[in-house]
């Protein structure tokens, strides 16, 4: 197993805190090391906990019980501190799209919310039919929103290595790029998760459009890529080839950015693939879908309506939390159809100026506008 490197705990920073002088570099250092290392979820929990702990400790030291108190009350002062600082940073990345996707690639519905119930066999492959094209690939190997993370942090190293069709890394490049502490469970995940994306293959398809040829073509190629790859150590380098299609988009220009720390910190997959899925969508002023079409998306298609239904819903509510999107709607239309209506976020709006102008010219044709009942716009046949 590859040698693990460790990186800086809150502890470790607050003792470098109390020992040196120049506090201020060391805190913005500190603070921004914990924003990249840490989920938001993570932060806010031990944000609260040792808030609680330096009440109690300001308690022992109002009752005079603890001579020692006031050394903990420094740890403790500094903790606090430190993770306010992370916090504001980590909020910071949800807004800085470094990572993406090939335009096709992040409009096509590939990544899967559930599993298929058939076993994986060898022999056979599953052709799935996704929102714009079809996907193949072996029983057992969906691919997950953990993929799609993987993918985007490939696509990031090729465009910070010079955007060549190769693309030569190791395993510890690409965990750091997503944004994961190495470990022996983080490279084995990788190590599968890039197996996956190798067998994967995919014919594109715009929708009530025919598919662009009927020749499967994969998302990567490998060169001397193998099972066993993270016991050969971190800096083992391998080869990754793009495919002509996808490199060639990518090439021009055409890919669709997000957030990998806002991708990270979503606590649930179908909140990740949605994520992924509305985007491209808000970018063609579409904010409108049947719960089927949603559903088609993430291929959330097995259970009963009212259980996908709750999925979708949570789902939305913490994009919303997160300000990914900054409204939304479920409701059954007369015709019994149960339609979503979804407003981009301020993160979107701010940072993205084809989705805010899109949003913009289509907020102003709206002549009712309401969340409390529906739009007289929502309430027509589609």
């Amino acid at each position: 197993m590859p040698r693990i490197k460790r990186t800086k705990t809150l502890e470790n920073w607050t003792t470098d805190l109390i020992n040196e002088e120049n506090q201020e570099s060391i805190m913005k250092l500190a603070a921004a090391s914990l924003a990249q290392e840490n989920p938001l979820n993570k932060l806010n929990k031990q944000l609260s906990s040792t808030q609680a702990l330096l009440i109690e400790a300001l308690k022992v030291k109002e009752a005079g019980y603890n001579a020692e108190i006031e050394q903990t009350l420094q740890k403790l002062s500094v903790h606090v501190k430190l993770l306010e600082s992370a916090i504001e940073n980590r909020q910071i990345l949800h807004k800085e799209r470094t990572y993406f996707l090939e335009q096709k690639v992040a409009e096509a519905g590939i990544f899967a919310v559930q599993k298929n119930n058939k076993k994986r066999s060898s022999e056979s492959k599953i052709v799935r039919k996704i929102r714009k094209g079809s996907l193949r690939y072996t029983p057992g190997e969906e691919l997950t929103a953990f993929d799609a993370k993987v993918l985007m942090s490939l696509h990031k190293l090729w465009e910070n290595k010079g955007r060549h069709k190769e693309l030569t890394v190791n395993m510890y490049e690409i965990l750091r790029a997503c944004h994961m502490n190495p470990s022996g469970d983080s490279y084995n995940l990788l190590e599968n998760s890039l197996l996956r994306l190798f067998r994967a293959e995919v014919v594109f398809q715009d929708l009530n459009q025919e598919s662009e040829g009927e020749t499967f073509i994969h998302l990567l190629q490998e060169v001397g890529f193998e099972r066993g790859r993270a016991e050969q150590g971190k800096d083992a380098k391998f080869t990754l080839l793009f495919t002509d299609r996808i490199y060639n988009s990518m090439a021009a220009g055409y890919f669709e950015r997000f957030s990998g720390a806002l991708l990270t910190d979503l606590s649930t997959s179908t909140a990740q693939i949605l994520m992924i899925a509305l985007q491209p969508e808000f970018r063609k002023s579409i904010y409108e879908w049947t719960l089927d079409e949603v559903c088609q998306m993430i291929d959330l298609t097995s259970g009963r309506p009212s259980t996908r239904k709750t999925s979708i819903q949570r789902a939305l509510s913490e994009l919303e939390t997160y300000k990914h999107i900054s409204k939304f709607r479920i409701w059954d239309d007369y015709s019994g159809l149960t339609k979503i209506w979804v407003v981009p976020g301020s993160i979107l709006l701010e940072e993205d100026k084809v989705i805010k102008e899109h949003w913009e010219q289509f907020e102003g044709d709206i002549k009712c506008w309401s969340f409390d009942k529906t739009p007289d716009i929502l309430a027509k046949d589609v």
